[in-house]
């Protein structure tokens, strides 16, 4: 009702997800969904067998916006052969790759734009 957008991120499995509770809150405020793939956005083993090699993290994103989601949206295209989230990896993983937190920050802004845009005549 504020105007303010949130974005709700855990990784695509997380079992937050299933919680009766969560699932409630995301319906009943209406979010939509977001799937960014690591491999997309950057993200590079640094386990010593996989070193360099593209990371297949599955991140959700629960946006108050679906036009914020449509933004966010970044998959996997199949180019490539991606290696799992495992090992030191696992660690590494919890934080964000500069390309997804660049991809964050200008969806961001392009939808505050927008929404701003949209309410400036009201």
């Amino acid at each position: 009702r504020r105007g303010c957008t949130v974005i709700i991120e855990w990784p695509r499995l997380c079992e937050y997800w299933r919680s009766p509770q969560v699932r409630e809150f995301l319906r009943r405020h209406r979010f939509t969904d977001a799937y960014v793939d690591g491999c997309a956005v950057g993200f590079r083993s640094i386990c010593a067998r996989t070193k360099g090699r593209l990371v297949r993290k599955q991140w959700r994103l629960a946006c108050s916006h679906a036009s914020l989601a449509a933004l966010l949206n970044l998959r996997c295209d199949r180019s490539h052969d991606c290696v799992p989230v495992e090992g030191v990896d696992t660690r590494l993983s919890e934080s964000y790759t500069p390309p997804f937190a660049a991809l964050v920050a200008s969806a961001c802004r392009m939808h505050s734009s927008v929404h701003m845009y949209k309410h400036r005549d009201r």
